[in-house]
Order: structure tokens, then sequence, then C-alpha cells
């Protein structure tokens, strides 16, 4: 089994994921104690609020960031086309399950969100252990729900208008549903194919 050098592991843009990841649990705990202090009134709401959007704008900007590197410099990696998905989805499913908590988001929402991605990394998985091709490259429906997505955590931040909060749900959810149509499409696709003789560094 071929392993990556600690050159290749440690590139620039999979460190640049790697601190995106790290920046989630800061990102959950400032988002928790901004709902706490906005529903008893405490006066540091705003600060806790103000952390938590700096947080957000980074980790927004890592996003794009770490790609934009890798494809660069050509240092796409096995380790990074992993750690990007992972650093996404961690930052997702932590997020939604968050606001559903506190109710700034619909409970359907956050289910169709989670489910999605849960089935997603169950479905990739399923094709690992089974040695079939699981490359499977994002889709544009599935980068357009992940900027929705984040759309969805900063407006339940900020606040806006109602009118402008259901829309944006509404939309994310069918976008949602589509890109989840075209994973589970793609998937059903990949397994009619020959397995490979031995597994190896895939990306979801």
């Amino acid at each position: 089994m071929n392993r990556e050098s600690p050159s290749t592991v440690w590139t620039l843009p999979n460190l640049v994921t790697l601190a995106r990841i790290l920046l989630v649990p800061f990102f959950f705990g400032l988002t928790v104690y901004h709902y706490r202090a906005l529903q008893t009134g405490e006066n540091h709401q705003t600060v806790y609020q103000a952390g938590a959007v700096v947080v957000f704008i980074f980790i927004l900007i890592s996003d794009g960031l770490d790609g934009y590197l890798a494809r660069r410099n050509n240092r796409c990696t096995p380790l990074g086309s992993l750690l990007d998905p992972v650093a996404d989805k961690l930052f997702v499913i932590s997020s939604f399950a968050l606001l559903v908590a506190f109710k700034a988001i619909p409970i359907w929402l956050a289910v169709l969100v989670i489910s999605k991605d849960v089935v997603l990394c169950l479905g990739w998985l399923l094709l690992q252990v089974l040695h079939y091709d699981s490359s499977i490259r994002p889709s544009r429906a599935g980068k357009a729900t992940l900027l929705l997505l984040f759309l969805v955590v900063l407006e339940s931040l900020l606040r806006s208008p109602t009118i402008f909060r259901k829309i944006l749900w509404s939309v994310t959810g069918i976008l949602t549903l589509i890109s989840a149509f075209g994973y589970f499409k793609e998937g059903l696709r990949r397994s009619t194919e020959k397995p490979r003789d031995h597994s190896g560094g895939t990306t979801l």
C-alpha cells in the first residue's frame, strides 16, 4: 500500500483545509453563546454574533482558497480530496443541527440537509468497501447547494426579513433534493461498473 510522503501530505492547500476544520468548533461555540445571549437578553450577544460572523467568513474564504491553491500549484492530493468534503460536511451538519436546536431554521430543512449528507457518506463508504470507483466530483447542483447552505447559516446569524428567509429555505431545500438525486444516480451508475482490484485514494 502506497503512502503519501510528508511533503505531499502537508501541502499548503491541505493545511488551509485542516485550519477550516479546526475553526468549526470555534464557530459552533460562538454561535451557541450568541443564541443563548439572545434568548436571555444579555448585552454580549452582539459580540458573540460578530465573532461567529468573522469565523464564518474565514471558513468561507478557506473553502475556496484551498481548492484554488491546489489547482494553481498542481498540488491536488488524495488526502486533500478527502479532507475538503469532510470539512464541508462537518461544518454543515454541525451548524444545521445547532440552528434547528435553537429554532433558527425549520426542522424539515435540517432533516433534509443532514440526511442527505449522512446518506451520501454512507453511499461513498459502501462504494469503498465494495472496491468500486468512489471518486465522485461535486456536481454543479452540489456546488450551488453548498453555497446556499452557507447562506442559510449566515442568514440565521444576521436575521434577514422573513420573506427572504423563507425563499432561501425553499430554494435550498429544492436544490438539496436535486443534488442528492444526482449523486444517488451517479452512485448507482458506479455500482454497475466492474469493481477495482484494490482500494485506493478516492474522493466524495
